[in-house]
């Protein structure tokens, strides 16, 4: 049941951002002027080069780059995790044993296992955010 009222508030919150960032009016001002192309000839007059399209598609894929800044390497915290888990046998660790020093094979407890990812996940987060 707590699952289900987290799911749903978090539904509504990525509600509320959709509607604000829909809301938000930017406009972006291109100061560069036309290019002028050389003539091809002494008799003909230099024309206008207009600025390409493509312009206005990499500056706004450069603002949402921007907009999406993290703290924190998504890949390299992913990388660490499964070092950690796999590599050093951190998920052994979610075993139904009283002692943690004991990383032998056993039985997974579902519960026990996600606690140990959200360990492995808060030591790299700190880490990078420290950093």
């Amino acid at each position: 049941m707590g699952v289900m009222i987290v799911f749903m508030l978090q539904a509504l919150n990525l509600m509320k951002r959709l509607s604000d960032q829909c809301k938000v009016e930017i406009f972006f001002l291109d100061w560069e002027q036309a290019k002028v192309a050389p003539a091809e000839n002494l008799y003909d007059q230099p024309k206008q080069v207009p600025v390409s399209v493509w312009r206005s598609i990499f500056m706004s894929n450069e603002w949402a780059k921007l907009q999406t800044f993290r703290f924190c390497n998504t890949e390299f915290c992913l990388i660490g995790v499964l070092i950690l888990l796999e590599g050093l046998r951190w998920k052994n660790g979610g075993t139904a044993k009283p002692n943690l020093n004991d990383l032998s094979d056993g039985t997974l407890n579902p519960i026990l296992l996600f606690a140990m990812d959200i360990i492995c996940w808060i030591i790299f987060v700190i880490g990078q955010v420290l950093q």
